[in-house]
């Protein structure tokens, strides 16, 4: 995800893409993250953490831990198969 992260950065969509397609959502929650929570501890709120608590939740479901895995084999797959 690292280098699909440095491509995307250095606008390379396509190369970033055929790295890792993880790295997309990888950058934006590395990107959207820090600044949230900064904007949280500043502003005395706790929007970060209910987020994270609600998609805890939301994560813990047999469907969409079955959903998620699938994802994650699936990229796993595609990059033993693009090196090969």
């Amino acid at each position: 995800m690292t280098r699909s992260a440095v491509a995307i950065l250095d606008g390379d969509i396509r190369g970033a893409l055929l790295l890792n397609p993880l790295g997309f959502p990888a950058l934006l929650f590395l990107l959207v993250t820090p600044v949230w929570i900064l904007t949280d501890l500043i502003l005395r709120r706790q929007s970060f953490y209910k987020e994270y608590r609600r998609a805890e939740t939301i994560l813990r479901k047999p469907f969409v831990a079955i959903i998620a895995v699938i994802l994650v084999l699936a990229n796993w797959v595609w990059n033993i198969y693009k090196e090969g």
